[in-house]
């Protein structure tokens, strides 16, 4: 075989390897759940706050306590997506934001998106359930950590905190400050991602 014909099959292999190897990405990157909608769909202007991570991260072990002061760990909700939102009584855009939340809840299911406004108010019931009262939350549970420990270990720079966390109990997303949690456009978003979460 002359020496331009084996050039010439040599570089026809390369550029099919090369070929193959560009399929391959391709389809291992549209596999992942979460480059789904990080890549094709963008978070409404609503939720133009909302910084997706590169990759999905493990959120480091949190308990805190529920409504009857029971030790509840983040784990008991894993294979469920969650928002968790870190805020406080005394933070005047948590508390403007708490109703959005509560109709968000409301207009999706738990089994789909679970949130979970986590206060860390030091007084714990004491001051969270006259708020509750005050501001007729029905579709929100109540949690608290009067520590404030969940706010450290979360990296939280200040409150609100948002977390977006995918079923394996990874943080895929966050927003630091309030957002618009009852716009018909987030509402949407999020009843079309929550399955690839």
């Amino acid at each position: 075989m002359p020496h331009w014909a084996k050039m010439r099959q040599t570089t026809l292999l390369v550029l099919l390897l090369i070929f193959i190897a560009a399929i391959v990405a391709f389809w291992v990157t549209q596999s992942s759940p979460t480059s789904n909608f990080t890549q094709s769909e963008q978070p409404p202007t609503a939720l133009q706050k909302l910084h997706w991570h590169p990759s999905p991260t493990k959120v480091p072990p949190i308990t805190f306590k529920g409504k009857d002061s029971e030790d509840i760990s983040l784990n008991h909700f894993l294979g469920t997506p969650v928002l968790l939102n870190l805020w406080a009584t005394w933070c005047a855009p948590c508390v403007a934001e708490m109703p959005a939340l509560d109709q968000l809840q409301a207009s999706l299911p738990e089994a789909s998106l679970t949130i979970i406004a986590l206060s860390l108010d030091r007084e714990g019931l004491a001051e969270i359930e006259p708020f509750w009262k005050k501001t007729q939350l029905t579709s929100l549970k109540i949690y608290f950590d009067t520590t404030m420990g969940a706010g450290q270990t979360l990296s939280a720079r200040g409150l609100p905190t948002t977390l977006l966390i995918n079923r394996e109990g990874q943080e895929v997303a966050r927003i630091e400050g309030p957002a618009e949690w009852a716009n018909p456009e987030v509402i949407r978003y999020f009843r079309e991602i929550t399955d690839r979460l």
